[in-house]
């Protein structure tokens, strides 16, 4: 029997082998050991065969061995792990994939900016409207092979701002290089015009309350927003939202909001014939609004009046009335229900509103003036010729006295008739003269006036004239009174009596 040169463990006499632990039992290995045991025993006593190891130990032995090398390949795996975990070019392909992938929930975890739903979903819509995932996805490896090459990282800029930036934090865990992909946020401003108190908007979960006495709207990372809520004005709620759209970007920083409301204001136009002649004012016309009377309103910057706010797809009807020379006329109704499509062009976006052109009946109001006029004129006829009166009186009697004359060189009593009362006394006197031949060809000359008076629309005056006719032998002189009724409505005077003195 001999024992393996290397262990000791048993063997057969032709194994060239060893069982246990695989060493080469060569014959001039075997001579040498055979030798050199031989040398060996000269010199020193005999020992006893080496024992093989226990099984037992073996196994431990082999055990630890395994173990050491496991744990080298996992810590080598992990670290492996690791190194891919914080390699920036995997956190920009996981910024680029929910970017391309168009997940906001993914945007959100990929980068470090603390950001919302609606700011992840409105980067994507921006990207994917103005830039193009493709493009963008060339600017990420752009990216990568700049931190590759010398660790550095351009900033992503589109239209003067920045979209995205890649930078070295610090170290993590001391054996890696800790990387962050950082959104800059830019402040959202408006050009506040009133046409709400306040807009009240969802974003993230949470209602937020914008004063629009405030410019600024937010701070929000780029993209493409539409944020839809409520505006409040004068204690009433309007549909509203607010479009936000960094392709809009301007040079002082800041970025445009466009507040849109579903509301609009009435302003009216009156159309009326020759209005110029007619002196009409605003406050000469009102307006009903659903039977209601409505008080038009100015407001900040605007020259015009108006009605409102009034809610888009609602009805209203509108009704006026215009006073004028103590006559009313009314306009014709006007009914309305308005979308915003209806005001798509017609009115200045800082202030939606439809004018009603207001329509009167034209014939009605000029008929109206001429008659107006007509009453206008008498009346200013009436106080030239009251304050004359006296002098019209005198030069009414001359006109009577001429046509006095002619009656009596005609023989017609229609010669007076303009100037004496119909079917009365006088006219009576005056035919029995005509009738018996009485006063032919009579003359009336130096004609004097006395003693005028006045009671209400009675009038009396006397009269000195000296007159000659047939049955005189020459002239004489007469003096008579005449009592004359004026009528302030036509100007008119008429002889109702005389009386000879």
């Amino acid at each position: 029997m001999k024992f393996c040169k290397n262990c000791g463990a048993k063997l057969r006499d032709d194994s060239k082998v060893c069982t246990q632990c695989g060493t080469n039992q060569s014959e001039s290995t075997q001579n040498e050991n055979n030798t050199a045991h031989s040398e060996y025993t000269r010199k020193t006593p005999p020992s006893e065969p080496q024992k093989p190891m226990d099984p037992k130990k073996k196994k431990i032995l082999f055990g630890s061995i395994g173990g050491v090398l496991v744990l080298a390949a996992a810590l080598f795996i992990t670290y492996k792990i690791l190194e891919s975990v914080y390699s920036p070019d995997g956190m920009v392909d996981d910024f680029n994939n929910a970017v391309a992938n168009e997940d906001p929930a993914a945007l959100k975890d990929a980068v470090s900016t603390d950001i919302s739903d609606e700011e992840a979903a409105a980067y994507i819509a921006f990207v994917d409207n103005e830039i193009g995932f493709s493009q963008f996805g060339s600017w990420m490896n752009e990216v990568k092979e700049n931190l590759s090459n010398d660790g550095s990282s351009p900033n992503i800029t589109s239209n003067g701002y920045d979209l995205a930036a890649v930078e070295q934090t610090g170290k993590h865990l001391g054996l890696f290089d800790d990387y962050a992909v950082t959104i800059p946020k830019y402040n959202v401003m408006t050009n506040n015009n009133n046409i709400v108190d306040t807009f009240s908007y969802e974003l993230n979960g949470d209602t937020v309350e914008w004063q629009t006495s405030e410019e600024k709207f937010n701070e929000l990372i780029p993209g493409k927003y539409t944020f839809s809520g409520t505006g409040i004005k004068d204690g009433e709620s309007f549909d509203a939202r607010v479009s936000i759209d960094f392709a809009d970007y301007d040079s002082s920083g800041n970025v445009g909001a466009d507040l849109d409301v579903d509301l609009y204001y009435v302003s009216f136009s009156a159309s009326l014939p020759s209005s110029y002649l007619y002196d009409i004012s605003e406050d000469d016309i009102s307006f009903n609004m659903n039977g209601e009377e409505v008080e038009e309103t100015e407001l900040p910057g605007f020259d015009s009046t108006f009605v409102g706010p009034l809610k888009n797809g609602e009805e209203y009807e509108f009704t006026g009335q215009l006073n004028f020379e103590g006559e009313t006329f009314d306009m014709s109704p006007v009914t309305l229900n308005i979308s915003p499509e209806d005001l798509s062009g017609q009115y200045n976006p800082e202030l939606p509103h439809h004018e009603i052109e207001v329509q009167f009946d034209d014939e009605a109001i000029t008929n109206h003036y001429d008659t107006v006029q007509e009453r206008e004129a008498v009346e200013e006829q009436r106080e030239d010729f009251e304050e004359n009166l006296e002098d019209e009186t005198e030069s009414f009697i001359r006109s009577y006295f001429t046509a006095l004359q002619s009656m009596y060189f005609m023989e017609d009593i229609n010669e007076v008739e303009d100037y004496i009362q119909g079917d009365s006394d006088i006219e009576s006197l005056l035919q029995s003269n005509i009738d018996n031949s009485n006063f032919e060809n009579m003359t009336i000359s130096n004609i004097r006036f006395s003693n005028y008076s006045r009671d209400g629309d009675t009038i009396e005056i006397e009269t000195s004239t000296r007159r000659n006719h047939d049955n005189l032998d020459s002239p004489a002189t007469f003096r008579t009174k005449y009592t004359i009724q004026y009528n302030s409505d036509d100007l008119s005077l008429i002889i109702t009596n005389f009386e000879d003195l």
